[in-house]
């Protein structure tokens, strides 16, 4: 699970990635286990592409700052999905914001 320094990197890293492959991030929040995205891409073979190498790249630097190599892992799965219309995409994006509030990492969504 990401540290806090690990989730302002791991930002950081993930906000690069899309930018490589000319993602329009939308919203996006970064929790201590998981993360979210809300973005529009011309294919999402390209982000798999680019998640598949920022999960390389994270797990190998995190397992390697922890002294763990071989069986530790860090990410292991990522999920899309198509927005469908204007009602799909409110609501994708209303849980994008909502998600740090219900965790209770934060007690404002702006925040």
């Amino acid at each position: 699970m990401p540290q806090p320094e690990r989730c302002t990197d791991l930002e950081a890293r993930l906000l690069a990635a899309m930018g490589a492959i000319n993602a329009e991030v939308t919203a996006w929040v970064v929790l201590p286990n998981h993360y979210h995205l809300l973005l529009s891409v011309e294919s999402l073979g390209a982000v798999c592409a680019a998640l598949q190498r920022l999960h390389g790249t994270t797990s190998r630097a995190w397992n390697l700052a922890d002294g763990m190599t071989g069986q530790h892992q860090v990410w292991y799965r990522y999920v899309d999905r198509a927005i469908r219309n204007a009602a799909h995409f409110s609501r994708a994006l209303n849980h994008v914001h909502i998600k740090p509030v219900k965790h209770r990492y934060v007690t404002d969504p702006c925040e």
